[in-house]
């Protein structure tokens, strides 16, 4: 199994790059946007990004330039788990509903989705891309993340 990392901590000649992106919209809609709007082609994977010790399924689009030699991902940092939490304290059975938030990195909740991008060759102008990001009506804001300061970093590294 191929280990996947948009982090560069040892990875070589490398280059990464992690935008956050703060929108109210859907996966599948921001993508669409992000793609007319920047002229990629990202796609959604075969499974969604999960971990064992969690229930949560993170969305992933990826998308290989081969012109430029880099890969680019678009990752979701939220997932909403509906639940029920029982009320013991009645004499019927009754469940409350309640929405979980569960985080890809909690460090940054607030965030949305993340565009990272895998440069092994070519150079990516990230001011401006943050800037044509700022651009989309869809988008609130966007703003690239250092990966040293974020504790659960290990989240970014996946197969």
């Amino acid at each position: 199994m191929i280990k996947h990392s948009i982090l560069d901590d040892d990875l070589g000649q490398v280059n990464n790059q992690i935008i956050a992106i703060h929108t109210d919209i859907e996966d599948f809609r921001l993508c669409y946007a992000i793609n007319k709007a920047l002229g990629l082609n990202l796609s959604r994977t075969d499974h969604d990004l999960c971990f064992n010790d969690s229930p949560a399924s993170f969305s992933w689009f990826i998308w290989h330039d081969e012109k430029q030699f880099c890969t680019w991902n678009l990752v979701a940092n939220r997932f909403q788990m509906d639940a029920f939490i029982e009320d013991s304290g009645s004499l019927f059975d009754n469940q409350t509903p309640v929405t979980q938030l569960i985080y890809l990195i909690p460090d940054v909740e607030k965030v949305n989705y993340f565009l990272a991008i895998e440069e092994e060759g070519s150079v990516i102008d990230v001011p401006q891309l943050v800037t044509q990001l700022h651009d989309l009506p869809q988008v609130l804001t966007a703003y690239t993340v250092e990966s040293k300061p974020i504790k659960s970093k290990i989240n970014l590294i996946f197969s």
